[in-house]
Parts: C-alpha cells; sequence; structure tokens
C-alpha cells in the first residue's frame, strides 16, 4: 500500500488562536519505516487485537494520510507547485589597475673623443753628424783602412789620442807604440798573401809616417792626410785623422752646443799582387 500525505500549514487568528490547518500539495510517501505505517501493518495482517483508527498512527505528523484509492479527480484538483526560481547574485570581481611603471630615462653622458692632430713634418729631428761621410771618402777608391778610437773635443785640445797617450808629452813611446798597434791593424786587416810583403822595414816607414801626420792633425786641431806609394811593391800607403762635426737637430734646426771630433787612420790600397 502507497501513501499521499497532505503537509499542512497551521493558521492562527489575530489573538495568535491556532484555528486549524490547511493542506499545501500532495507527496507520496513509501514505508521505509514500519513503525510509522501501522495502520498499514494492521490493515495486512488482520488488526492487532483492537480496533486502532488510522488518526491514532500519524505518529504526531499533523498531515493527513491518504490510501491508495484516493480519487484521481480530488489528485489532479491539488494547487500545482512551482519551485521557486533563484537568480544568484551577478559577481562581478573587481576591475586590478596596476600602476604604471615609467622606468627612468637614462642620459649616458656624452663622449667627446680628443682631436688628435697628426704632426707636421718639420725636418729632421735627433743627432746628426758627418762623421760617416768623411770615413766613406777616405775608404772610396779601394782603401782598406783601420781606424782609431774618437777623439773627443776635449781629448784633442789636451793632445790626448788615446787613456794615457799624448802627442805633446816628453815620452813619445807610448804615442809610437799606439801608432804601432794601429799599422799592424791596418796590415793585419789584407789577405794573407798581401801581408808577406810588409817586412819590418817597410813597416817602419808606415809608421814614421803615421805618426807625424797625426802628430800635426791633433795639434792643429784639423783634418790631415798623407799618401805615400811604393812602387817595387805594388801598394799606396795613407795616413791622417778625418775632423767631424755634430749635433742635435729639432725640425732640421741645429740646437747648441755643436760639438765636434777627430778620428785618426791608417788606410793601405794594393795595386797588384
Amino acid at each position: 500500500m502507497q501513501y499521499y500525505i497532505y503537509p499542512t500549514v497551521a493558521q492562527y487568528d489575530q489573538f495568535g488562536q491556532l484555528t486549524g490547518y490547511y493542506p499545501q500539495y500532495l507527496v507520496r510517501a513509501y514505508p521505509f519505516y514500519p513503525a510509522y505505517y501501522l495502520w498499514n501493518h494492521h490493515e495486512c495482517h488482520g488488526g492487532w487485537g483492537h480496533e486502532v483508527s488510522p488518526e491514532q498512527w500519524h505518529n504526531g505528523y499533523s498531515g493527513t494520510i491518504i490510501t491508495d484509492d484516493i480519487d484521481t479527480s480530488e489528485i489532479e484538483r491539488l494547487p500545482s507547485f512551482h519551485p521557486p526560481t533563484i537568480h544568484p547574485p551577478t559577481i562581478h570581481p573587481p576591475t586590478i589597475h596596476p600602476p604604471t611603471i615609467h622606468p627612468p630615462t637614462i642620459h649616458p653622458p656624452t663622449i667627446h673623443p680628443p682631436t688628435i692632430h697628426p704632426p707636421i713634418p718639420c725636418g729632421f729631428t735627433g743627432y746628426k753628424t758627418n762623421k760617416f761621410d768623411h770615413e766613406r771618402n777616405v775608404e772610396k777608391g779601394g782603401w782598406v783602412a783601420a781606424w782609431a778610437d774618437d777623439i773627443a773635443e776635449k781629448d784633442v785640445l789636451q793632445g790626448v789620442v788615446a787613456a794615457g797617450v799624448s802627442v805633446v808629452s816628453a815620452d813619445p813611446a807610448p804615442f809610437l807604440l799606439w801608432i804601432k798597434d794601429l799599422v799592424n791593424r791596418t796590415i793585419s786587416s789584407l789577405k794573407a798573401s798581401a801581408q808577406q810583403v810588409f817586412t819590418r822595414e817597410i813597416r817602419n816607414q808606415i809608421e814614421k809616417l803615421a805618426a807625424d801626420v797625426i802628430k800635426q792633425a791633433i795639434q792643429g786641431r784639423s783634418a790631415r792626410e798623407v799618401v805615400k806609394t811604393f812602387e817595387n811593391l805594388r801598394f799606396d800607403i795613407k795616413a791622417g785623422a778625418i775632423k767631424y762635426t755634430g749635433g742635435n737637430y729639432v725640425c732640421g734646426n741645429l740646437v747648441p752646443p755643436h760639438t765636434w771630433g777627430m778620428k785618426p787612420y791608417i788606410a793601405i790600397r794594393i795595386r797588384h799582387i
């Protein structure tokens, strides 16, 4: 057996007194719990031994119990149930406006490279001397020369040609020994076959010639040169000293002081072997 229940609503008067109940809508109830449907049990199993009215088994429920044989027309007359329409509120999420970030403007410094002015050519700058021009003139023409060390201006004024050697000394031995060494160096620069013709007698003649002309050049503070030809031996000898100048120049202009010096030499030229 199925049941239909009319849920009812209590009605009160203006003084708060209950005046009655009225049905709302029809609900079909199923007998899940027999304790609430004892009347059904009573009808199906032949009673409980004493008569109990259905109104006594509503278990405190204020609705009306109707059996399956309810008239269909009665159900049709029940008011229609329209569940309320729920309109959820529209949620508008807040609009987030992030702050505008303005990065700082970086102004790099302006770099002005220095202006480079190339040097204007103005002539020679440095030390210049004509010594090498004089040396080439001495050796020009096939002469083989042996050169003594340079004699500075102050040494020439003192008559000094080397350390401890002077042309004005009372003892000429150091100077003559210095001349002898210069002659030997000159002859040693020749080929071995040519050196054999320079006997001791010829060497003595060359040494005397060189000592006289070099002494005169140093004492006179000027260039000197003497040439002697040995016809039978087919070679020539010349001895002397060059005088050269030099100085520091800037843009082709001499910067004082202007220096000078002397350089003795002995040269030999072989005509035929």
